[in-house]
């Protein structure tokens, strides 16, 4: 990732999360993190990955929340982002965190044994 994209991810990420939490006006989105922005190198799109707390119903349930406001929050975006363009919104979510709890539960039971 080129120093360009790296800065605007952490714009992007910033930006949202004040967006996300204070402009959406859905209460059954929950609590949302935003935990990675990955900009394409032409910079026209990005993936934002999110996590949610709560159950798989609510996780879906937010995901598509987000999805279906993507171009409120686009356009709630490029008014303060400062490019030529702002890059397509498609939210993910990051399950990183949640494979990282099982492989240390893995190593864990192993341990123990």
């Amino acid at each position: 990732m080129t120093v360009k994209q790296q800065r605007l991810s952490n714009q992007i990420t910033k930006m949202l999360a004040n967006i996300i939490q204070f402009e959406i006006k859905d209460p059954d989105l929950g609590l949302v993190t935003i935990t990675a922005v990955d900009v394409t190198h032409d910079l026209s799109f990005a993936k934002v990955y999110i996590m949610v707390s709560g159950s798989e119903k609510q996780k879906q349930h937010s995901l598509d929340c987000l999805n279906k406001a993507r171009g409120f929050v686009r356009s709630a975006l490029a008014k303060e982002l400062k490019t030529y363009k702002t890059p397509e919104l498609r939210f993910y979510y990051d399950e990183s965190l949640e494979s990282a709890n099982r492989i240390d539960e893995l190593i864990k039971q192993t341990h123990d044994e």
